[in-house]
C-alpha cells in the first residue's frame, strides 16, 4: 500500500488582509498602480469570456465579462 502524502501545494497569501474588488478598484485609481501588461507591453494569461485560457495585454482580471 502507498505510503499518505501531504497535500500537493501551500497556502499562498498575497497581502495580509482581503480586500473587496471597490478596495482594489480605489487601490488602483489613486496610487496609479499599473499592470505588468500595461509596465512592459507583454500579454498576460488569463480566462476569456468561455473559459478559454488567453493571452493578452488588455486582460484585467477585475474588470466586467472577465472570468
Amino acid at each position: 500500500m502507498a505510503k499518505a502524502q501531504g497535500p500537493r501545494h501551500q497556502t499562498f497569501y498575497m497581502g495580509q488582509h482581503e480586500v473587496t474588488l471597490g478596495q482594489f478598484m480605489t487601490f488602483l485609481r489613486h496610487a496609479g498602480y499599473k499592470i505588468d501588461a500595461e509596465r512592459d507591453g507583454k500579454p498576460m494569461t488569463g480566462y476569456g469570456k468561455n473559459g478559454e485560457i488567453i493571452e493578452s495585454t488588455a486582460f484585467r482580471p477585475w474588470a466586467p465579462g472577465w472570468k
